[in-house]
Formats: C-alpha cells, sequence, structure tokens
C-alpha cells in the first residue's frame, strides 16, 4: 500500500466540490457501496415497516379526505426522522470501505464487513448507545403502538438533539472505524481516546462544520425529493396512476431517503478528508510516511 498513491487527490476541497466528487466516487464505487449499505440498512428498513407499515395501510374509506392526509404526513415525518437517526449507525460499513479504498485500488466487499465487524463494540456504544441511535429506535416501535402520535413528537425532540450533535461532530463514525483509538483512559497519557479525537478533531472548525451540515441536508432534501417524483413518474408511466398511494409510500420513499443517507455517508467521508488536510497538513504528512517506508524498505534490501 502506497500511503503517496491515494485513488483519491489529497487536496483542499470546498462543499459543492466534496458533493460532485462524492458523485463520482459513488458511480465508480457503485457496486461494492450499494452491498455493505444494503447489509447495514435491511435490519432497520424492516423494523421501520413494523413500525410504521401500518399507517400506509389503514383504509382511505375510513377517514375523511383531511384525516387520511394527517395519517399519511404523519408516517412520512416519523420515517424521515427515523432514517435520519439511524444513516450513521446503518452505513457505518461503507466509512470502512471508503477508508480503505482511498489507499487501495478496490479492496474486497469482505474488507469492509471484516473491519467493521472490529470495531463492532465500539461503533455499537458510541453510535449506537451514546448517539442514541437504537434507544431512541427501539423507544419508537413502542410507542407507535399507540395511535395517539405521541412518539412522533418525542422522535422530533430528540431528533433536534441528535441534529445540533452531529452538526458540530459529524465524523465520529471514520474516528472510530478509521483511526483506531481506544474507547477508555490509558496508563499512558499520551494515547488518544474516542472522545480526545472527537473534541480536537472538531472544536476550531465548529462553524465551518455547522454551515457544512446545513448545506448538506439541503442537498440530500433536494435528492430525495427529486428520486421520490421520479418514483411518481414512472409508476404513472406504467401504469396510469398518478397518485401518491401506499405503494409509493412503502417502498419508493424510503428508497428514496436511503439513496440520499448513502450518498451523504461518501460526501461526510470526503469531508473528514478535507479537514485533516486543512487543519493536519495530512498530505504532507502521508508523503513523508511513504517516504519513511520506501527508504525502510530500500535499507533492508540492503542488508
Amino acid at each position: 500500500m502506497q500511503l503517496d498513491r491515494t485513488s483519491i487527490a489529497i487536496r483542499e476541497r470546498g462543499m459543492l466540490e466534496s458533493f460532485d466528487l462524492a458523485l463520482h466516487v459513488a458511480r465508480i464505487h457503485f457496486v461494492p457501496l450499494l452491498v455493505l449499505a444494503t447489509i447495514g440498512i435491511l435490519p432497520f428498513l424492516l423494523i421501520d415497516r413494523l413500525a410504521l407499515g401500518w399507517l400506509v395501510l389503514e383504509d382511505p374509506r375510513d377517514y375523511s379526505p383531511s384525516e387520511y392526509a394527517v395519517i399519511q404526513m404523519r408516517y412520512i415525518a416519523s420515517l424521515v426522522l427515523l432514517i435520519f437517526v439511524q444513516a450513521p449507525l446503518a452505513t457505518a460499513m461503507m466509512t470502512t470501505w471508503l477508508g480503505h479504498a482511498v489507499f487501495a485500488e478496490r479492496p474486497p466487499i469482505a474488507y469492509g464487513l471484516k473491519k467493521t465487524y472490529g470495531s463492532l463494540a465500539k461503533l455499537l456504544w458510541c453510535q449506537g448507545l451514546l448517539r442514541l441511535t437504537l434507544p431512541i429506535t427501539l423507544s419508537f416501535c413502542w410507542l407507535s403502538i399507540n395511535d395517539d402520535g405521541v412518539e412522533l413528537f418525542v422522535l422530533f425532540l430528540l431528533s433536534t438533539y441528535l441534529a445540533l450533535v452531529r452538526s458540530l461532530r459529524p465524523f465520529l463514525n471514520e474516528i472510530v472505524l478509521l483511526e483506531g483509538n481506544p474507547l477508555g483512559a490509558s496508563a499512558d497519557s499520551h494515547v488518544v481516546t474516542v472522545a480526545k479525537r472527537n473534541a480536537s478533531l472538531h472544536e476550531a472548525a465548529g462553524g465551518a462544520l455547522f454551515f457544512e451540515f446545513i448545506g448538506s441536508g439541503m442537498l440530500a432534501t433536494c435528492l430525495t425529493i427529486a428520486l421520490f417524483y421520479t418514483f411518481v413518474f414512472l409508476q404513472g408511466i406504467m401504469l396510469n396512476r398518478w397518485r401518491i398511494g401506499p405503494t409509493l409510500l412503502l417502498y419508493g420513499l424510503p428508497a428514496s431517503l436511503w439513496a440520499s443517507a448513502m450518498l451523504l455517508t461518501v460526501f461526510r467521508f470526503l469531508c473528514y478528508l478535507d479537514l485533516r488536510i486543512r487543519q493536519e497538513g495530512w498530505a504532507v504528512e502521508l508523503g513523508m510516511r511513504a517516504e519513511a517506508a520506501r527508504l525502510k524498505s530500500d535499507l533492508m534490501a540492503g542488508a
């Protein structure tokens, strides 16, 4: 592995340039990214279907048009917020694979599975519990049994809190999966834990990261709407049904939201690279480490 020969040029980029590059990376590595994302997304997809599917399958004849519209909006809002909560944990294997793909031309899909499994305990603790992914998902399933809509209000409050945390500390997955920092404190004061690394990486760039979060959210919203109405158009062309019914809400909407989440995972990874380049001179560090590795190899060969 040549540290100074990367598949993605290590240089500073703006937000729009990073998003454009994310589209190219997603296109080039479409199959492995799709496979890894699908493995992570499927459990959440099934949970969301069980928790929310009954809303869409309600008989419209039992309600007035305005009441049924409220039910549909409740389903849409709940699904959007749930996927926002679940996306970082569901797409973790994509991040692992991308971290290796920068230095290897095309790593095997199994690499993403194996390396993510090796960090699974840290990932579940940091992203699953501390970032509330699993508690929110499980509590929503329990609260949604009641037909009073209180689960949507609770989900909205928790998602707002998560949005604030993620806007200022977006690269937790990259730290846990790619940098290999330990969770707990060590007797060696020089050991950098996940918490220390999370603080040191983000604290100097809080304002820029916040606006990056807002910008990426706007781009994701536009992409989701475009994808969903593509499904609406295809349904209209092929079946001559132009109404947004249960089929589109059960399959088209989750597909659109998860596709946007997958692209944002690639975008977030590229923003992580950009932040390290800007703050830590990562391009210079990689060049020096690569040269040191070559010198060591030459010395061993000469000996």
